[in-house]
C-alpha cells in the first residue's frame, strides 16, 4: 500500500505529537531526559511547514502572552521585585499553548493514549521497584530529581491513621483526559475489549499509589458518575443502585471531608497557612487585585516560612501574578466546558466533562494549569472540542 503524500504528511505529524506527549509525560521538568524543548520546537516547525495554522485560535493565544506580558510591565511600573528568571520560566512553560493553531490536525485525545499507558507502566514499575527492594529508592529519587524539580515525590503518608507508601509522579493528572475515556469506553459493551480493560486498569492502579488525596480519589468519582449514567434507566436502578449510590456518595464525601479537616496532615496546615499569608498580602496591597504583583513576583507566605513565587492555591496565584486579568486565564482553560455540555449526549463528551472539571478544581490546589502538562490538558480538550465541532473525533 502506497501512502499518499497528505497521508504520510498527516502520519509523520501524528508520531512527532505522540513522541512529544510521550517526552511531556515522562519527563515534565525537562531535567531528565533534555528532550522537550527539542520535541517542541521540532512539532512546531514541522506544523509551520507542514499544516495551514487555524487562525481562530490566534486570539487565546496573544490573549495568554499578552496577560503575563502587561502585568510584568503594571509591576516594573509599580517598582515592584520581580524575578525576570521566574517570568521567562512562566512563558516558556505557556509556550506550547503555541501548538493551538494545529490542533485540528490531530486527534491528539487518541494521540494521548500509548503515551500515557507507557507513563503509567513507568510510574508503576518504579512503584514496585522500591517496595520490593527499598534500597532503591535513594537512586531512583536523586535520578528522577536531578536539579530539585520535583519531577518524582515519595513518602510514607498517614491516610486516617494508616501509613501507606506512595510516589506521586509530577505529570500524573495530565492523564486524566485519556484515563476518562478508556472508563467511558470500558462500560460500553460493543467497544471494550481486554486491551482497554488492561489500559484502564494501568492507568488507574498509577493514581491509586500517586498519594495526594485529589489523585486517588478523582477515579472513583469518574467511576460513579459513568456508572450512574449508563445505569441510570435500568429497570431496577431505583430500587438498587439509587440507595447504593447515595450511600457511597455520603461516604465519598465524609472520606474527602475527613481527609481534608485531618490536623495532624502536614499538607493541610501548609495550605491553610498559605491563606492568612494571601490576605494579608491583598489587605496590605488592595492595588494587586486590579493590576496584580507581576509574574516572577515573590511574598512571604506563613506555610512555607519563607518567602515564595509559588503556592498550591493556583487560583489566588493567578490573582496574584495578573490581577483582574486573571479572568482571561480562567477563560480560557473553562471556555471548553461549555461545549462538552453541548455535546452532552455523547458518553465520551460526558465523562470528558467531569473529568475536565474535576481536573481544573484540582488545579486550584495544585501549581498545574500554568505549566507543560497543564498546557497537555488544555491542548487534548481543545482538540477533542474542535473535532466534535466537525465530528471528526475517533474516540
Amino acid at each position: 500500500m502506497v501512502l499518499s503524500f497528505d497521508s504520510l504528511k498527516k502520519l509523520v505529524g501524528n508520531w512527532l505529537f505522540m513522541l512529544f506527549i510521550l517526552i511531556l509525560t515522562l519527563d515534565p521538568t525537562g531535567s531528565i531526559l533534555h528532550l522537550k524543548n527539542i520535541a517542541f520546537v521540532m512539532l512546531v516547525g514541522y506544523n509551520m511547514v507542514c499544516f495551514r495554522p487555524d487562525f481562530s485560535k490566534l486570539p487565546i493565544i496573544l490573549a495568554a502572552f499578552s496577560v503575563v506580558v502587561l502585568t510584568w510591565i503594571f509591576a516594573t511600573m509599580q517598582d515592584v521585585n520581580i524575578d525576570l528568571d521566574g517570568t521567562f520560566a512562566l512563558l516558556k512553560a505557556v509556550s506550547p499553548m503555541v501548538l493551538l493553531l494545529w490542533v485540528r490536525e490531530f486527534d491528539l485525545l487518541s494521540l494521548a493514549r500509548t503515551p500515557i499507558v507507557i507513563s503509567s507502566l513507568v510510574v508503576i514499575i518504579l512503584y514496585w521497584i522500591i517496595v520490593a527492594v527499598p534500597e532503591a529508592e535513594g537512586f531512583i529519587y536523586y535520578f528522577f530529581n536531578t536539579q530539585s524539580d520535583d519531577t518524582i515525590m515519595m513518602a510514607w503518608r498517614s491516610f486516617l491513621g494508616i501509613e501507606v507508601f506512595v510516589m506521586y509522579y509530577k505529570s500524573i493528572v495530565s492523564f486524566i483526559l485519556v484515563f476518562a475515556v478508556y472508563i467511558a469506553v470500558s462500560f460500553d459493551r460493543q467497544k471494550r475489549n481486554w486491551r482497554i480493560i488492561l489500559a484502564t486498569l494501568i492507568v488507574l492502579h498509577a493514581f491509586i499509589i500517586s498519594g495526594t488525596r485529589s489523585t486517588m480519589l478523582l477515579p472513583f468519582f469518574l467511576f460513579g458518575m459513568v456508572a450512574y449514567r449508563e445505569y441510570k434507566d435500568s429497570r431496577y436502578f431505583k430500587y438498587i443502585l439509587y440507595p447504593a449510590l447515595f450511600v457511597c456518595g455520603i461516604g465519598f464525601v465524609v472520606l474527602l471531608f475527613m481527609l481534608i479537616m485531618e490536623k495532624d496532615e502536614t499538607s493541610n496546615l501548609v495550605k491553610y497557612a498559605h491563606l492568612g499569608s494571601y490576605w494579608q498580602l491583598f489587605m496590605d496591597h488592595p492595588s494587586y487585585l486590579l493590576f496584580g504583583q507581576g509574574p516572577g513576583s515573590s511574598f512571604y507566605s506563613a506555610g512555607f516560612r519563607r518567602v515564595v513565587q509559588l503556592t498550591e492555591w493556583t487560583y489566588l496565584e493567578l490573582i496574584r501574578y495578573f490581577g483582574i486579568l486573571s479572568l482571561v486565564i480562567i477563560y480560557i482553560f473553562y471556555r471548553p466546558l461549555v461545549d462538552l455540555w453541548k455535546n452532552f449526549q455523547s458518553n465520551i463528551s460526558y465523562t470528558l466533562f467531569w473529568a475536565y472539571l474535576a481536573y481544573l478544581l484540582i488545579a486550584g490546589t495544585n501549581p498545574l494549569l500554568l505549566s507543560s502538562t497543564g498546557m497537555l490538558v488544555l491542548l487534548i480538550i481543545y482538540s477533542y472540542v474542535e473535532h466534535i465541532k466537525h465530528n471528526t473525533s475517533h474516540v
